[in-house]
């Protein structure tokens, strides 16, 4: 059987670089330098493997009816809000809708994949595809699967969903993760740590099956992942060229397709046209709604990403050095107010203008105040309740955290 070569990036610290598969098989995982690992690859079908730390796995609701380039060009600002960085530093990878309606999504900083196919350039290969390691890890009815050694642990929620951690941080983010609709019946974790020993988690209900890893992690990962593609983020941009097939016979049938191609869009092209520029002008019209909603002294807007960047960059100033914190510890002290508090469930976190918002689902307004009490008076954050609505099933509350 041909394997294909799964390539780890980036390269380690000596220049050296990590590689499984070939004609080598999978069970041997070799660290060589840039050249031996391309002389390797030659041939070869190659899999680029990143580190899920690297890659945000997110979905959206799609508009109904969208097309596919209609989608790429609006996911962005669909998801814009919950983003730190602007949408234009960004690579956004479209997976396919799934049964539930939802368009899973992978976002990875440009600057990001710019370092990793600088590599691949380096080294004169073609990918096949790229995939962060995360959606390597098995894919199971009904379980989540956790791998981890003695510093990281990655976790694997769905068919395109999961995160890398710290080891440290797992239980936290493994207990907000758990309070999502459809939890998993029981979780796994193959542990391949060496030094540090097993610990239970004290505040995860789901039973546990722990399981050492005598493998190889990377091993175990293309293994399992052998057969799943995941979502691509050789995408845009980044796609591979030559995909057609090699050779003049080949490229004269993809120039005969391309011109039928044209020849059909160009009678039905203005009636898309005329969709497309009404959708551009409700797109630009409710990113006017957004600033001055964040902004309400902004009396002109001329050019909303622009104005929206200058204002951010002038309360960045402001606000110098000095702030404590930051989105990743705030979101830890959360999920460690949250303890022993049953029934708490995160609907939407954003993090803007240096505060923390999260909006969270309860069965009565004293878990609300006990989670916002223990914020304050034990991590030293200031929290706010802006608005707390009432329902059949509970109150859902809109909270503001930042710096004291």
């Amino acid at each position: 059987m041909r394997y294909p070569l799964f390539l780890f990036l980036p390269p380690l610290a000596d220049d050296k670089i990590l590689f499984v598969g070939g004609e080598d098989g999978l069970d041997r995982v070799r660290r060589e330098s840039l050249g031996v690992a391309a002389f390797a690859a030659r041939g070869q079908q190659v899999v680029l493997v990143v580190p899920g730390r690297d890659v945000l796995l997110t979905w959206v609701d799609p508009p109904a009816g969208a097309k596919k380039r209609q989608l790429e060009k609006a996911v962005p600002f669909l998801l814009e809000d919950d983003l730190l960085n602007g949408v234009e530093q960004l690579h956004f990878c479209l997976g396919k809708v799934g049964q539930d309606g939802r368009l899973p999504v992978a976002v990875v900083a440009r600057k990001t994949m710019d370092a990793w196919m600088a590599v691949v350039a380096e080294m004169g290969i073609q990918p096949h595809v790229m995939i962060c390691d995360t959606l390597l890890l098995p894919l199971t009815e009904g379980k989540w699967q956790i791998f981890m050694d003695d510093v990281v642990a990655w976790v694997r929620l769905g068919e395109h969903e999961g995160f890398m951690v710290e080891r440290p941080n797992l239980e936290i983010f493994l207990s907000l993760a758990l309070k999502r609709p459809n939890p998993p019946e029981r979780i796994r974790v193959l542990d391949f740590s060496r030094e540090t020993p097993l610990e239970k988690f004290a505040s995860v209900d789901v039973p546990v099956d722990w399981v050492v890893g005598h493998r190889d992690r990377i091993v175990e990962m293309v293994g399992v992942g052998l057969g799943t593609e995941g979502l691509n983020l050789l995408q845009g941009v980044y796609k591979p060229v030559g995909l057609l097939g090699g050779g003049w016979k080949q490229m004269r049938w993809s120039l005969l397709l391309l011109f039928v191609w044209v020849m059909v869009r160009t009678v039905i092209g203005f009636v898309e046209l005329g969709y497309l520029e009404k959708r551009e002008v409700l797109l630009k019209n409710q990113a006017k709604t957004v600033l001055t909603d964040v902004f309400p002294d902004m009396r002109v807007v001329v050019n909303p990403k622009g104005q929206m960047l200058q204002r951010l960059e002038a309360i960045k100033a402001r606000q110098g050095e000095g702030q404590k914190g930051g989105f990743v510890e705030w979101l830890t002290k959360v999920g460690m107010a949250a303890k022993g508090e049953d029934g708490l469930l995160f609907n939407r976190v954003n993090y803007r203008d240096g505060t923390l918002g999260i909006i969270v689902k309860s069965p009565d307004m004293g878990r609300l105040d006990r989670m916002i009490g223990a914020l304050t008076n034990n991590y030293g954050l200031r929290a706010v309740l802006r608005k707390a609505d009432r329902g059949a099933d509970g109150v859902e509350g809109q909270i503001d955290i930042g710096a004291l």
